[in-house]
């Protein structure tokens, strides 16, 4: 459910935000004001993106709609003011608790209250650099924090790996050269670098792994140390649970079916 709401627009401020929420031109994707710059950055370059049609009164209706893909006009739009508005929220709420212009919060005018001004927080939606995730840096008061907020790929696995009789949902890794409904097909090796936890390809694998598939723990080294030892391997992930006893009943099976003398 979606409900528009009231906020305070330009020159009709409140108690945290004497100015109002807005100032200058807006946009669907672009929307600047006193505590917040809000704007489209799918092109990833810490920019707003180009686009998007003139906002004028302060009036953001666009609905969001969870049953088209968020990547629609609409979709876009609804992510910017979603985030301006929320961005504004926030601001509020932590200045009344203290947190405001002496303290070093972010705001481009500063009301000759203390503090460094010109620092607004940078809200990125849908921003390009990443998925499932989100960060929010905050340099020295003076300078302006950024917020870049990332699209989620989805709940639900999106490949599947078949083990004898066994079918296990996975993820696709986000590097290497992507499966296809071909499939990959080949013997399931499992990892054994000879050092420390020996199961978690941290360390070189015996050239004996090349070309087939091989089963790693998650261990504690980078994604991309792992998939560098794994030599064309193939690497899916879940999560910490349900990894944790899909691995199991993958070893076993390993164990069983190829490890037997």
């Amino acid at each position: 459910m979606q409900t528009l709401v009231t906020g305070p627009g330009p020159g009709t401020g409140n108690a945290q935000s004497p100015s109002g929420r807005l100032s200058g031109a807006q946009s669907t994707i672009k929307i600047v004001g006193n505590n917040a710059n809000a704007y489209l950055d799918v092109n990833a370059n810490n920019r707003a993106d180009r686009g998007g049609s003139a906002v004028s009164g302060g009036n953001f209706t666009t609905a969001g709609n969870l049953t088209q893909a968020p990547t629609t006009t609409a979709n876009r739009a609804a992510a910017v003011q979603y985030l301006f508005y929320l961005n504004n929220v926030v601001h509020d709420i932590l200045r009344s608790h203290g947190f405001n212009e002496a303290a070093g919060n972010f705001q481009t005018n500063n009301f000759g209250l203390g503090g460094a001004g010109n620092d607004p927080v940078n809200a990125e939606a849908q921003d390009g650099s990443g998925t499932d995730n989100a960060n929010f840096a905050t340099p020295a008061d003076g300078q302006r924090p950024r917020m870049q907020m990332y699209l989620w790929t989805g709940p639900g696995a999106t490949h599947e790996v078949l083990v004898g009789t066994y079918n296990y949902g996975a993820k696709g890794a986000d590097f290497g050269s992507a499966l296809t409904t071909t499939g990959l097909t080949n013997q399931v090796v499992l990892a054994n670098d000879g050092v420390g936890t020996t199961s978690d390809a941290c360390e070189a694998l015996p050239a004996t792994v090349s070309g087939k598939i091989v089963l790693a723990d998650r261990g504690t080294c980078s994604f991309k140390t792992k998939a560098a030892r794994v030599w064309g391997g193939m690497h899916f992930r879940t999560s910490s649970e349900h990894g944790a006893e899909l691995g199991k009943q993958v070893a076993k099976w390993v164990t069983k079916n190829h490890f037997q003398p």
